[in-house]
């Protein structure tokens, strides 16, 4: 008793009591000069079995490294038993009792086997019986040695007969146990078995860990939430991250924490070196959560239903790690109702489209951050959490190298590990060369189970693209035929590469990407290293043999060496190479250098990079180059022309911005071409006419070519999707003779052109045309528009007219396509038009083909076409249905308030009104609400809750007229006034409230302004106007001041516009038009979805986000 009393201090963490009685007879036991606690203690009868069967057993377990307890060994001289007792038993993991015939007899091993059952009762010890030579049943009911023994007791101990029976009730509780029985078998054989048993049983202690745990331990905080213990669901958790992360250490430290919360757990490692032997791993997993020896399984299938037989029912904890195809966790654990409520499943991997499942929760690890870092490197390289004073800066060089990857930091922490500072300068040296083998090897299993193609895709990120826009190198690589969409994906998955919003675009510029809103391709500086090391290798690190060049030392040796480069496919030279003295002195020219490389397929350069003439037309300087060629890019080419020489029949993107040339080569040598960007090439006067034949290319860029009067006429051009002329000189659009129906952008703003040819309207499915800036031009014909265009930007002073003149074909072919698409869910927005007028100041009205087509118009500063507007608003809106969205933006002065007030004259607006069904919104350049909304007020943001429908809904109700002005001033000064009028049909508003014929609560009608700039702006005076329109008279059953709620103030929006909100209660937002937003749109971005409903490509106008 006094010996399990003195256990529980040591577990609860007190200490003796000088005053306490049991003080006296337990002393505190000695220092024990070892350094790790025990694992095992052997309880035994010294003379059945210490010089026999116990010493072989000991020596067993001592040969597997397990620390047991032997009282032979460990007593020391003066030492008395009971305190080395009671600490071995407080600190091990298991108790083997080895009962014998004369165990029962020695008082000694009774209290200990009593103290050891307590143990196993109150702290969990397990105890693994041993039954020699004696029959469970003898020990259970105290027969046979154990009678005799138990008499004697009875005898001595009659004055304390609570002992004698706490020693048998001890044996019958160590004889219940499942143990092993030894009669007569070979005892080598047994104890071998016995070991095994044991080693697997022990557990590894959580202290264990805490040194490959260091920087972790918030990840598995984090991942411990994620499981929520309390939870009976089954729940699928993916870590998921690069190699050397520290996934396994990660899911080892959270299984040894968490499994004695579970009926069984089982820990899967290295599950993809067993892809071939998967009956295995089920028979491993049965095993272990079984805990039985589970018969061979030969038949995975089988295998699978006896796991989901067996363990539905089971709470289990399992990790299955390092999974790398999905038929591991098919078969393993293929889905939830497998295992039994509560069960926790950990998958480690590599891939992330391996966890990509509803039922699997993600967690992706990270690198280390600093601190954390400098800590587990510190541990291994100086067995310490800091470094000496004298390595503060090199181990910084190292943590650099290391970017915070655990694996790599600690190899390189044990490699340095007690050596000189000399010899850590020199291994980071020689790590920029040669890498650490032990941290490449880890890494390179990602690369080693991608594809050829995704190979190539990794390496040529490493090496030549990381940093770049995600857009720029999809491009690229598409161009090479790597299908790079498919492959960056999986690269992403496999943690090979990573996706930033910041990148390095220095080198490479791209017009077609929007640098501020782009993202970039990333990847960790170990893994470039290795992308660096399997180029090399892969030649012997012979550069001659390189794929790809990319560092300033190969490029020098190349560009000096005069031998066959047969092997390079991809050359990059970045613009601060080009005037690189050592790289100018290493340059024989372009005739040279250039003259064998007959397996290039990518080369960039920049610059007046090689010196030589590059105008001699006939000269001969690529050689071979252009056989296999793909993608050609030369930044501010030098020189007037491209060598006839220059006949790349596989190139597939030629860019050259910023050139000097003057004429473009015969592009029928370059059957494959399909992008040509030359833009800003400011001496360019001649486009080759074989252009306008080539019936691959599709994307064209020659904006800002100033020189450039004239491009080819269209003969068969059958795949140009992006047609890029503005800010050239060119005066006239040239004519098509062919079906241009693969055209959908059209850019000519900033051109001399007066009108657009007759023969545009092949351009069936032109979608957006720009022709901003174009002064000279006159009139725009009609028949391009079709049935496709959807916008149109145009601003010019001088257009006066849209012409009308549509041919028979055109019109037959336009009744053709209505006709088809008649009954068509969605025409609406297919057949829209969105129509942007920029200072159109000749313009002075609108055709009605055009006016039947447009669903947006904007007009600014268009002072005659305003006042049209303004004279027809009502019959138009009348008349034209679609049109659902109108802005006029005009200075006061030009055109007299009286006019634009008077488009919204009371009479003729209620009319109109009445026969309306379709909501529309009109924005008018006017400082006050018509008088006519009798419901006025001021507020920044309003709600309206109208009561249930019953006390105001009638059959003749037409729908809502909301009214707001805005007045807005710049630093003090007055900016703008406008007026919104929005009309909301009765209809809109009852297809997006549930139960509307039921509906008893009051519905939220909601109002708030926004912003027209985005800083140093005072809004001032936001009022607001209500109307209800009815089909007869004028009747207003509701008065809204009754019901009139002020919302709290919202914060700064970025669009010009005021937001409506409809709603069917105070508790609920009713049902948006989810397929719309899903499609587009973030589910965060709302805008008057009562109002829009059906006018989705107009909402990017009004786009509002909730706040």
């Amino acid at each position: 008793m006094i010996v399990l009393a003195e256990i529980f201090r040591r577990r609860l963490g007190l200490k003796n009591s000088s005053n306490d009685d049991s003080g006296a007879l337990v002393q505190p036991p000695p220092t024990i000069a070892r350094l790790q606690p025990y694992e095992v203690i052997i309880s035994f009868r010294g003379e059945d079995t210490r010089n026999n069967f116990v010493s072989h057993l000991h020596y067993v377990l001592k040969d597997k490294g397990i620390r047991t307890y032997f009282d032979e060994d460990n007593l020391q001289r003066g030492q008395t038993i009971g305190p080395e007792l009671m600490k071995a038993i407080e600190e091990s993991s298991i108790a083997i009792v080895v009962l014998s015939s004369n165990y029962g007899s020695s008082t000694w091993c009774l209290n200990e086997l009593f103290t050891i059952m307590e143990c196993k009762n109150k702290f969990g010890l397990v105890v693994f019986p041993i039954f020699y030579h004696v029959d469970p049943s003898d020990v259970r009911k105290q027969k046979n040695s154990f009678f005799k023994a138990f008499s004697s007791h009875e005898i001595n101990f009659k004055d304390d007969r609570a002992k004698v029976k706490s020693w048998r009730e001890a044996l019958r509780q160590v004889a219940n146990l499942a143990g092993e029985e030894i009669h007569g078998q070979k005892e080598a054989l047994f104890i071998k078995e016995i070991g095994d048993k044991i080693l697997k049983q022990l557990p590894v202690r959580a202290s264990d860990f805490r040194k490959s745990c260091v920087g972790i331990e918030s990840s598995i905080s984090e991942i411990k939430k994620l499981m929520d213990g309390k939870s009976e669901e089954v729940l699928f958790i993916g870590l998921w991250g690069m190699g050397g992360i520290g996934k396994t250490t990660t899911a080892r430290a959270i299984f040894e924490d968490c499994k004695d919360e579970f009926e069984s757990s089982c820990f899967l490692q290295d599950v993809k070196e067993s892809k071939n032997r998967m009956h295995k791993l089920q028979k491993d997993l049965l095993s272990d959560v079984l805990k039985t020896k589970f018969q061979d399984i030969c038949d995975v299938v089988k295998g699978s239903s006896i796991i989901q037989e067996r363990l539905q029912f089971k709470k289990v904890l399992i990790v299955i790690d390092d999974v790398d195809d999905v038929e591991q966790l098919n078969v393993l654990a293929k889905q939830c109702d497998w295992f039994g409520g509560g069960s926790r499943i950990l998958i480690t991997t590599r891939d992330e489209h391996l966890i990509n499942e509803d039922h699997i929760v993600k967690y992706d690890l990270q690198t280390l951050p600093e601190n954390e870092a400098l800590r587990l490197f510190c541990l291994h390289a100086f067995k310490n959490d800091h470094p000496h004073e004298d390595f503060k800066e090199v181990s910084l060089h190292v943590l650099r190298y290391a970017g915070g990857l655990p694996l790599a930091l600690r190899v390189l922490g044990d490699h340095l590990y007690k050596r000189e500072k000399r010899a850590w300068k020199s291994t980071l040296s020689r790590l920029k060369v040669v890498p650490e083998d032990k941290i490449i090897s880890k890494l390179q299993i990602s690369f080693d189970g991608l594809n050829v193609l995704q190979q190539n895709i990794f390496l040529d990120i490493a090496c030549l693209f990381r940093g770049h826009s995600k857009h720029s190198v999809e491009k690229r690589l598409q161009s090479l035929g790597l299908h790079p969409e498919e492959g960056i994906d999986v690269l992403i998955e496999k943690s090979l590469i990573s996706i930033s919003m910041h990148g390095n675009h220095k080198f490479y510029w791209d017009a077609d990407v929007n640098y501020e809103k782009t993202c970039y391709i990333e990847m960790h500086d170990l893994l470039q290293e290795m992308g660096w090391y399997i180029v090399r290798q892969r030649s012997n690190t012979d550069v001659r043999g390189y794929s790809r060049l990319w560092f300033k030392k190969d490029i020098v040796e190349v560009l000096s060496d005069i031998t066959v480069f047969s092997e390079v496919e991809r050359i990059c030279i970045q613009t601060d190479l080009i005037h690189d003295n050592d790289i100018i002195k290493a340059n024989l020219g372009w005739e040279v250098t250039f003259r064998n490389m007959n397996k290039l397929s990518l080369l960039e350069l920049s610059g007046d990079f090689f010196e030589g003439n590059y105008n001699v037309n006939d000269s001969q300087p690529f050689g071979k180059l252009g056989n296999k060629l793909r993608w050609f890019s030369w930044f501010e080419y030098p020189g007037e022309y491209l060598p006839k020489s220059f006949q790349p029949r596989n190139l597939v993107h030629l860019h050259m911005e910023y050139s000097k040339i003057k004429e473009t080569p015969d592009f029928s040598h370059m059957p494959n071409l399909e992008v040509l960007n030359l833009r800003l090439s400011k001496m360019l006067v001649h486009v080759h006419p074989s252009l306008g034949n080539h019936m691959k290319i599709k994307h064209i860029n020659l904006e800002s070519s100033i020189k450039l009067e004239v491009f080819p006429e269209i003969n068969r051009m059958r795949s140009i999707e992006i047609l890029n002329l503005s800010d050239t000189n060119l005066k006239k659009f040239p004519e098509i003779y062919e079906n241009l129906d693969s055209l959908r952008r059209l850019d000519l703003s900033g051109t001399q052109i007066t009108t657009l040819p007759m023969s545009i309207r092949h351009a069936t499915n032109l979608e957006n045309l720009r022709m901003i800036n174009c002064e000279y031009l006159l009139t725009l014909p009609i028949s391009f528009l079709g049935l496709q265009v959807q916008t149109m930007y145009i601003k010019s002073g001088s257009l006066k007219s849209f012409e009308e003149n549509i041919d028979d074909e055109t019109a037959s072919r336009r009744s053709k396509r209505r006709e088809q698409l008649i009954g068509y869910e969605g025409m609406g927005q297919l057949s829209g038009l969105q129509i942007f007028l920029l200072f159109c100041n000749s313009l002075e009205e609108l055709p009605e083909s055009l006016l039947s087509r447009i669903e947006l118009l904007v007009i600014s500063e268009c002072p005659n076409l305003t006042c049209w507007i303004c004279f027809n608003l009502v019959d138009l809106l009348d008349k034209y249905q679609h049109l659902c969205y109108l802005k006029l933006s005009l200075e006061y002065e030009v055109v007299p308030q009286e006019i634009l007030q008077a488009c919204l004259e009371h009479e003729s607006m209620s009319k109109m009104l009445r026969r309306r069904e379709k909501p529309f919104k009109v924005f008018i350049p006017i400082s006050q609400i018509p008088s006519w909304f009798q419901y006025q007020f001021s507020r920044r943001s309003v709600t309206l809750f109208l009561p249930p429908l019953f006390e105001w809904y009638t059959d003749k109700l037409k729908g809502f007229v909301i009214s707001g002005l805005n007045v807005h001033f710049y630093q003090a000064v007055h900016v703008s006034s406008h007026v919104v009028v929005m009309y909301i049909p009765i209809d809109n508003i009852r297809r997006n409230i549930e139960d509307w014929d039921g509906q008893n609560e009051s519905t939220l009608l909601e109002l708030k302004s926004s912003r027209y700039f985005r800083s140093k702006l005072v809004e001032t005076s936001p009022r607001w106007g209500l109307s209800l329109i009815y089909s007869e008279g004028e009747v207003n059953e509701v008065d809204p001041h009754q019901v009139l709620t002020e919302m709290d103030d919202i914060s700064e929006l970025s669009d010009p516009t005021f937001r409506v909100k409809i709603a069917g209660s105070r508790d609920r937002i009713e049902k948006l038009n989810m397929d719309y937003h899903q499609a587009k749109y973030h589910p965060t971005d709302l805008i008057s979805w009562a109002l829009f409903q059906q006018q989705s490509h107009i909402m990017e106008v009004g786009t509002s986000t909730m706040t």
